[in-house]
């Protein structure tokens, strides 16, 4: 949910090599805080489908924005956000130290890393289908003592 405040202020989405700005960029925030908090929600029941949507959003919006960070560099990236030129010479200084596209490898780093956390925790979700198609875990049977 912390998308939301994000889409209101300086609203600018990186698309697959594009920066959506302005009200596409805020529909796109909402969807995807609504897609990560119905992810989170099948996550929690634990169900193979919940954990798919997860890896799937995280693929594809790394890949997403790892060819609009190819193109765009972080600069850009933040002008079309709509900062000033105060704010962008702040900036500019303050990642001058980084050198490079620092966005284009935080987007590649954090993916693979969420990527990895996510096939590391699939075994933690159960295979057995149920009658709906999705996988859940059923309560353990209590033995009598």
């Amino acid at each position: 949910m912390t998308l939301v405040p994000v889409a209101f202020v300086r609203p600018a989405f990186p698309f697959f090599g594009q920066i959506l700005i302005g009200i596409s960029a805020t529909v796109l925030f909402l969807a995807l805080s609504v897609l990560w908090l119905y992810s989170a929600w099948k996550m929690y029941r634990l169900t193979v489908s919940g954990w798919w949507l997860s890896f799937a959003c995280v693929l594809f919006f790394g890949v997403s924005g790892t060819l609009t960070f190819i193109c765009h560099d972080t600069m850009e990236f933040n002008r079309a956000a709509g900062y000033t030129g105060q704010q962008l010479a702040q900036l500019e200084q303050g990642l001058q130290h980084f050198g490079g596209n620092q966005i284009l490898w935080f987007t590649i780093g954090s993916s693979v890393l969420w990527l990895g956390y996510l096939l590391w925790i699939k075994k933690y979700f159960p295979a057995k289908s149920t009658a709906d198609g999705d996988a859940t875990l059923s309560a353990p049977a209590s033995q009598g003592k």
